[in-house]
């Protein structure tokens, strides 16, 4: 699991745990002392080869929940390669990775807004947006059995029902909790949903 310190991530290990899954995560910061059953800690960068690779080894399937860094401009698109190198190494299959609707999801099924929005940030930020798209590139050409989840915008409640699909069309007040994100994830590795696709994920 990479990203498994954020805030969506935090939720990915959470129910992967409760599903009954061995997760193997990486952090940056001290190991925490507390251990949970079926959990392991690797201690290092996501930009780290080692570091990634001690991840997947082992592993049936890998989740990327990585966010931008300012410290590390690249690390979406970076940490995703090693880890699909690392999968390729290890001959793990399954990788899930989420990105954002204003990223990967089809232009023509974003409304109005959310297409301004979507232009307005990429002109803003040319050197996110590319990484973003490097990472997506990444993924796709990956020849592994990948999942990318698009959400809109990101929310912190306690979830509820959703909508899940390629062909949803993403407006402006369209959001979802990131603990939806993470059971779509979870949901993804465990059953192989939405293999080759890319999906948002929205909230009612």
């Amino acid at each position: 699991m990479l990203g498994a310190t954020g805030r969506t991530g935090r939720h990915v290990v959470d129910l992967a745990l409760q599903a009954g899954h061995q997760v193997m995560a990486v952090t940056r910061g001290t190991v925490p002392d507390t251990a949970r059953p079926g959990l392991t800690w690797i201690q290092g960068s996501v930009l780290h080869e080692d570091t990634v690779d001690d991840a997947v080894a082992g592993s049936q399937a890998v989740i990327v929940a990585l966010g931008p860094s300012k410290e590390n401009p690249d690390v979406c698109s970076h940490g995703t390669q090693l880890a699909v190198d690392a999968c390729h190494r290890h001959d793990v299959q399954r990788i899930v990775v989420i990105t954002g609707a204003a990223i990967g999801h089809p232009p023509d099924h974003l409304g109005w807004w959310m297409r301004a929005m979507r232009t307005t940030w990429r002109t803003a930020n040319p050197h996110a947006a590319h990484e973003r798209d490097e990472q997506e590139r990444i993924v796709k050409e990956s020849g592994l059995s990948w999942t990318l989840l698009h959400p809109p915008r990101l929310t912190d409640g306690t979830g509820g029902p959703t909508r899940i699909g390629a062909d949803l069309q993403v407006g402006a007040n369209d959001h979802v909790d990131r603990i939806e994100v993470a059971r779509a994830a979870v949901e993804a590795v465990t059953t192989g949903a939405h293999a080759g696709a890319g999906v948002t994920i929205l909230q009612p």
